[in-house]
């Protein structure tokens, strides 16, 4: 599987080389589009959910979901998404309050590929954390025990909801809150560490992330909300 998905980076990489100088010029697609899938993936718009077929245009509001064995490849000029097997992302909706978020993740894993960006960012959205970039390389996998993020390329401020905890993710580390304790940030791999925040939990709360397809978190069908427990966003790569 491994092999499988080191082949596909490359042939995405070697395609997007192409298209990044070609659109350098001119602006960016719109929408996104399926360009790989196999196994069992369905995309479901305004209610209908139909098999996902290469070349699909996927419009706001579409949700691209993945069985057991099911993987998807979604593809906006030289960015891609990369779905693995039981997961559900939903192209998001442009609203006024909200222009960042792009992709809600109600569950499973993503790996996304985002260009740099000289203005806005691209957001993406889970149940447990908000993640803002403006171009790099990164995971995210949700389940209904939290969330955790895995750079690739590039680096990422990570910190608790509420700013108390924060450090510097790289190539290397892993940055994860849980559920049951959304006041400690975890950082595993490279000088792995605990950091707690000093505020105080707030209870009884809810995120706007609550309000859209991401409060399925771990695809448990559950009507429970929960609030993000983390936040991300990227740091100037200039000078450091």
């Amino acid at each position: 599987m491994r092999t499988f998905l080191n082949l596909l980076r490359m042939s995405l990489a070697a395609s997007f080389a192409g298209v990044f100088l070609a659109s350098t010029a001119q602006a960016a697609p719109a929408n996104w589009e399926v360009t790989e899938r196999s196994g069992e993936v369905s995309v479901e718009t305004g209610g209908v959910v139909a098999p996902a077929e290469r070349g699909l245009s996927l419009n706001p509001g579409d949700v691209v979901e993945t069985g057991e064995a099911g993987r998807a490849v979604i593809v906006r000029g030289a960015e891609y998404v990369i779905l693995s097997p039981r997961s559900r992302i939903r192209i998001a909706v442009p609203e006024a309050a909200d222009q960042t978020t792009q992709i809600s993740q109600a569950f499973g894993s993503a790996e996304f590929r985002i260009g740099k960006k000289e203005t806005g960012s691209f957001g993406v959205k889970t149940p447990y954390l908000a993640a803002v970039v403006k171009g790099t390389e990164f995971n995210v996998t949700v389940s209904d025990a939290g969330a955790r993020l895995q750079v690739t390329e590039g680096k990422v401020e990570v910190s608790t909801l509420d700013g108390g905890a924060s450090d510097l993710i790289v190539p290397g580390r892993i940055a994860r809150v849980d559920a049951g304790d959304r006041q400690l940030l975890v950082v595993l791999g490279t000088d792995a560490k605990n950091i707690r925040s000093p505020f105080p939990a707030e209870a009884g709360t809810r995120s706007d992330a609550s309000s859209d397809d991401t409060s399925n978190a771990g695809g448990q069908g559950s009507a429970a909300k929960v609030k993000p427990v983390g936040v991300f966003k990227p740091l100037p790569t200039g000078g450091q």
